[in-house]
């Protein structure tokens, strides 16, 4: 049982990410309980002056939804944001520790280098995107073919313990969707507009 909590050495990292991670599921679930009470109300109250009865199996989709604010999808990249600069500086430490270790391999140094670059420029978008202004959205596509890239360059040149196949696979399947859904969103749009 210990070893199974103690994750070989990284329990903390493991059950704090599963903390944030319900947390944060948490937080969209009654987010959108709240929405949906609200909508549920708003519905009644436009029945009730139209005069209207609701049918069993319609619903009025003709109400105009106001989607702005980070809240609904905008969550997970913000958490993201604040989370990956940390880890981009334990891998720019951990590169560099390997780099220490062998002077005449400067891979390691290279990754650490663009370890801590990608983590400078996730703290940017992370003050960009609280800041809600009108280039996030372009940022964030740029920040996701970063993430994109610097994992195929992890796979190609390191083949080490410090990046590991599955994190490349992770990406390469959300990379793709958060750029459609920054391109695509009327939320992002209604959002980033200063």
């Amino acid at each position: 049982m210990s070893d199974f909590l103690s994750q070989g050495g990284y329990g903390f990292y493991v059950w704090s990410a599963y903390a944030v991670s319900v947390l944060g599921v948490g937080y969209l679930i009654a987010s959108t309980l709240a929405a949906w009470r609200k909508a549920k109300v708003a519905l009644a109250t436009l029945q009730v002056n139209i005069g209207d009865t609701p049918q069993a199996d319609t619903w009025d989709y003709g109400v105009e939804r106001n989607l702005e604010g980070i809240s609904g999808w905008l969550i997970p990249p913000l958490i993201a944001l604040v989370l990956n600069p940390f880890a981009y500086v334990y891998l720019s430490f951990s590169y560099i520790q390997a780099f220490i270790g062998n002077r005449t391999d400067v891979i390691p140094l290279v990754g650490g280098l663009l370890s801590f670059v990608l983590g400078v420029y996730t703290l940017y978008c992370l003050v960009r995107f609280l800041q809600k202004k009108r280039q996030v959205q372009v940022l964030m596509i740029i920040l996701y073919v970063l993430m994109f890239v610097d994992a195929l360059l992890e796979i190609v040149f390191t083949h080490s313990e410090i990046y590991q196949e599955q994190d490349f696979t992770r990406i390469s399947v959300a990379a793709p969707v958060w750029i459609l859904y920054f391109i695509r969103s009327s939320r992002v749009k209604n959002t980033f507009v200063r």
